[in-house]
Parts: structure tokens; sequence; C-alpha cells
């Protein structure tokens, strides 16, 4: 952690100004409540209550952690000698056939030592980015493990060898692209994180040079994440020193709430902010380090602290919480460093050896590498998340028409004040006026020449700008994925509001327009909302799905997907899949053309699909349409 190094969040431009402030202002709801009932304790019993609260709720937001049962496989593939230390390169598995590669520093003086689990960031290189803090905590008397996230150093996911890269793209895309799955199956991503920490735990438990009684965890950025999520729920650990995470989502929801795994389904909604993950250590020490210009905002990291203080103080343990501010941005400089091993010398150590950081030996991450090819995917055919994922995932056979549309109801709940539909009605222009009337779901701006011809020939036309669109990203593969993920933190369904946005478009053409007959139409994953909306609404009379996904569990068992966060319903892949939701629609017709695979590509599949010549102009179909449909 010696060097700054910028965490690229690769945030998606929001498409529509209104969203993001209404979910803030349910956000901050959500937290000035937690704020009155934190500031209501009074006891110590109360505040252990709390804990248990905490708990139970991360672990009943995240699914529980993985329990396998199997035994700690591992192996030694080779160890660096330096003064004072030597390096052990090695692995082992968090799950059969899922391993981890990691790097641990033990010192060269005999007996048992204090160990520290070290979390990585999100640096391409990770384990190799912890070797100079990770050599000075062995030069003063700790056992280190240094470990690779799931995504990063040896453990790109999708990796595709030609390349020597992953076909999803860098750490925080690899993540993105698990946690829509696990979005669809109910679940947060942090699970498998805490999986990894917990079985990391278990071996340096397992190694004879260390202390079981002296254990502590840290972590930078995506390794704060980390350490501060797995000390909340881990009662092995004695310290914890999380940094370049630690904040508020007072200050944070507006801004880089961070990726999939820092970002837990329902967080926010459940009482929840990261102070509770430092209240929940307590009265363990507990170091939070964070830099003065950080994009986790410093004001938040102030107000976490104080916060968590106040729980601290039922414990009679203030003193036992620590916070440690230095310069500059994202990263640990020299100072935060030095009260990081000051930290733990004084709580695991010899708090006699001087704290200061000394030079080490610089190594090269091809130094430290583990497996011979340098990825787990060629070196030991390893498994991927995504298989653990689909693995332990039970899909619900032939869901009724009646239980597709409860679901759906519930998505498309929404809390008081609720956002405007953004609404737009088009009378025709030329040509005799038709009965019917087109509902056009238009969150980007391919449809204006098929509206334009449809107002010429006679219809009437509601165009429905769902909230959060025109999403900007559309191309990427993760696209849409940060209003999607922070509606989730406040247990909202994005996708599930853009339906009840399609909802009052039909309402208002009816309702205002006296329209007896209304067609829907959209492209892409707006007629996957558009479907959701027709299985609820019996007054869209037929919709035209185009370049749609066929199937979302495509999307979820495939190992790379696109666009799934645009899709993603809360479990919904468990639940039922997008036929079945095309099932519920009957005995009123669905048009679907060009349907889209996992990848949003049309390929040839069986049913009642309709495969038209590249870049055809959509009004060339209408007649199709029209007959298909009556």
């Amino acid at each position: 952690m010696r060097h700054l190094l910028a965490f690229a969040l690769l945030a998606a431009p929001l498409g529509a100004q209104e969203l993001l402030p209404w979910l803030d202002t349910h956000a901050q709801r959500f937290l000035n409540q937690r704020v009155e009932r934190v500031n209501a304790l009074r006891t110590r019993a109360e505040a252990e209550a709390r804990q248990k609260q905490t708990r139970d709720t991360l672990l009943r937001l995240m699914g529980g952690v993985p329990e396998y049962g199997s035994p700690l496989r591992s192996e030694v593939t080779g160890v660096l000698r330096q003064p004072g230390y030597r390096i052990e390169k090695l692995w082992f598995e968090s799950a059969p056939g899922y391993p981890v590669t990691a790097n641990l520093y033990v010192p060269d003086k005999p007996g048992k030592h204090p160990a520290i689990l070290f979390s990585m960031g999100h640096w391409n290189v990770a384990k190799a980015f912890a070797h100079p803090t990770a050599a000075n905590l062995a030069l003063k008397g700790f056992v280190v493990l240094v470990y690779d996230p799931v995504g990063q150093g040896e453990r790109l996911q999708a990796f595709e060898p030609r390349l020597g890269a992953s076909l999803r793209g860098g750490a925080t895309a690899q993540h993105m692209q698990d946690g829509a799955r696990v979005m669809m199956n109910g679940t947060a991503l942090i699970r498998w994180f805490i999986l990894d920490s917990r079985r990391a735990l278990d071996y340096l438990i397992s190694r004879p040079e260390v202390d079981p009684a002296r254990l502590g965890a840290t972590g930078c950025s995506g390794g704060g994440t980390q350490t501060a999520f797995f000390a909340a729920v881990e009662p092995r650990l004695r310290a914890a020193a999380p940094a370049c995470y630690i904040t508020s989502f007072h200050e944070l929801f507006t801004g880089s709430v961070g990726d999939s795994e820092q970002s837990a389904p329902g967080f926010i909604a459940s009482g929840l902010d990261q102070p509770d993950l430092i209240a929940a250590f307590a009265p363990r020490p507990y170091l939070v380090i964070n830099t003065e210009e950080d994009f986790f905002p410093i004001a938040g990291s102030r107000r976490a602290v104080a916060d968590a203080r106040k729980v601290y103080a039922l414990f009679d343990a203030s003193s036992q919480l620590e916070h440690s501010i230095g310069p500059g941005g994202h990263g640990t400089p020299l100072v935060t460093r030095e009260a990081l091993y000051a930290f733990f010398l004084k709580h695991l150590g010899d708090a006699s050896v001087s704290p200061k950081e000394q030079d080490v030996p610089p190594l090269a991450p091809a130094d430290l590498q583990v497996t011979t090819t340098g990825q787990v995917a060629t070196s030991l055919r390893a498994r991927e998340l995504s298989d653990l994922i689909v693995e332990q995932t039970r899909f619900e056979p032939d869901a009724s028409p009646e239980a597709i549309r409860k679901h759906l109801k519930t998505w498309t709940r929404e809390p008081e004040p609720a956002l405007p539909p953004k609404l737009e009605y088009l009378a025709p222009t030329g040509g005799g006026k038709q009965d019917a009337a087109f509902l056009i779901v238009q969150p980007w701006k391919w449809e204006e020449p098929f509206v334009a011809e449809l107002r010429k020939r006679g219809y009437a036309v509601m165009l429905v700008r769902p909230r959060g669109t025109p999403v900007e990203n559309v191309n990427d593969l993760n696209a849409d994925w940060l209003n999607v993920t922070r509606a989730a933190m406040l247990g909202l369904s994005l996708n599930g509001l853009r339906v009840k946005d399609i909802l009052a478009g039909v309402e208002e053409l009816a309702a205002k327009h006296g329209a007896k007959t209304i067609y829907g139409y959209g492209r892409r994953s707006a007629g996957v909302w558009l479907a959701g909306a027709a299985a609820l609404d019996a007054r869209l009379s037929a919709i035209w799905m185009h370049e749609s996904p066929a199937s979302w569990r495509e999307g979820y068992q495939a190992p790379v997907h696109r666009s799934l966060h645009e899709i993603a319903f809360p479990g919904a892949a468990v639940l039922f899949d997008i036929p079945d939701m095309i099932a519920a629609i009957a005995p009123r017709k669905v048009y679907f053309t060009d349907p889209g695979d996992a990848m949003r590509l049309p390929v040839p599949r069986h049913g009642d699909y309709t495969f038209r010549p590249y870049d055809s102009p959509d009004i060339d179909y209408l007649p199709r349409f029209l007959e298909a449909v009556r």
C-alpha cells in the first residue's frame, strides 16, 4: 500500500438527472432513522443487541457464508528467502476446485507469532502490491497472509489465454458481472469474498508458526471493504484495521458507492451504515485509516468513527477505537502505514518494537507468482466463481402466471414521495386516425424514426422514458450497474420501477386519451420491462419486443454477459424466466424480433421468434406485427 493508485470505479453516467436526488432522498431517510436508533442506545446490553442485529442482518442480506465442509487443501509452490523473513508462495482452496493464490510472510524468529490477514484492493497485480507493507509487518514479528481476490492477480475470471486477460475487463468489471448474477438469485457478492477470508484465516491458524489467539486483519480500498465486512461477522479476529474504505453513506451515496461486493442489496434499507461494521467489532481494537482527499469522503469517515465510538463507549472501550488520517488521495501514505504497524504491535505483538517503516528489497509481481502460468485457470484448471454461484442456485420450475404477477407487483412498489413518470403524448400527424395507439418505451433515440412513421400513419403515440434512462453506457458489459445497485441498496428494484413507469403510460393512454387498443413496443432491455408491464396490465393489447434478451437465465449462467443489470430483478433468475413472463401475457400476443442471447446477439433459437435482415427499419415490420397480433 505504498503508492497512491486511483481506484477506477467505472462510474456509469446518469441518464436522468431526477433519479439520483430521488434515490438520495430515500437513502437519507433510512440513514437518519438509523442514527436515531443508535443515539437511543443507553446500555451495554442494548449495544450488544444492536451488534447481534447487525450480524444477523448482514448474514441474511448476503445469503449466509457458503459452507462446503471440505478439507483445506493447500500447496506451497516456492519460497523466497529475504533478510529477516521468508515468503512462501502458495495456494489454498476456498471451495473444492476453487483455489486462492497467496503469499505467506514468515519472520525468521522461532516460536508462535501473531498473524495478519491482508486483503487486497482493486489493484490488478493484487497481492504483489502489498509487499512493502507485508514485509515490514513480518520484520516486526507478524506472520502475514496476502491473497489475491477473485478477479485479480492470478485469479482472473473468464480468462482468455490468447489475450492474457479476462474477457470481462478489469477487476471491478469482473466483480460487477458476478454482482448482477447474485442480485438475480437474491444474495450478495460479499458472501463469496468472506468465504475467501474465512478459509484464509483457517489456513493461517493451521500453520505452526501462528498463535491463533492473536489474529488481525487489514486491507486497503476493496481490501478495506473485505476487512470491515469480515471483521463484523468473524469472532476469531482480535484486531481489525480497514484502510481507505470506511465512511458513511450520508456522504457516499451520491458518489462512488463501490462495486458489487461493496454494495450489498438491502444494506441501507435494513437500517445499516458503515459505522455498524465498526461497532459490530466492539470492544475489540479497531483502527480506521483514511486520507484527506480520498473519493471515500473524509467527512463521512469522521462521522462513521464518531458514530461507532458511541457504541464503543457503552463497552467502556472508547480508547480501543482509533482513527488515522493521512494526506493525499486514495491509498495509505507513510504516516498511516506506521500507524498501522503501531496499532498491531500494541494490540497483538510486541509494543516495544519500533513502528518506523524499514526499507525492504523490492520484488516484482513475477517474483511473487504462485502458479507456473500466472493464472489458476490454466495452471490449476480452477473453477470460476460464476460456476459456484450457478451450482448453488435452485431454479424454480414452471412459475404460474399468478406467481409471476405477484413478484412483478412486489418489484414495482415505490416509496413516497414517488418519482413522477416521464410521459409524452404525441397525436397523429397524418393519415386516417387509427383506432389503436402505440406505447413506445423510449430509453434511447433509436425509436424516433419509428415514432415519426407511426404518427404519419395515423397512430397516436405515448412515449415512456423510464427513470434513469437513457443509459449512456449502453454498450458496456455492465451497463447501468450503478443506478441499479444504488436502488438495490435501498431495497428497491429500479427495473421494477421502470415497469411501473410503463404502467403509468398505459393508464394515461386509456384514461386520459381514451385509447381502447394499446400496442406496446420496447427495444433491448426496454422490451423486458414492457413484458413485465403487459403481464400486469391487460390493457396492453399486444407487445413488440425487438433485440431483447430471450432469457435472463442464459445471462445468469453465462461466464460473460452483457447488460444483465438492466434486466436484473431481485431473485428473478431463481423464480422464473423471460419466456415464463411472456406466457403470463397470454392469450394476448407477443411479437418478438431478433431475440438476443447472453451477449445480446441475435442467434437462431427455437420458439415463436422473427429474425430480420440487419438494420431493417422497424416500420417495415409494422404490417407483420399487426398481422401477428390480431
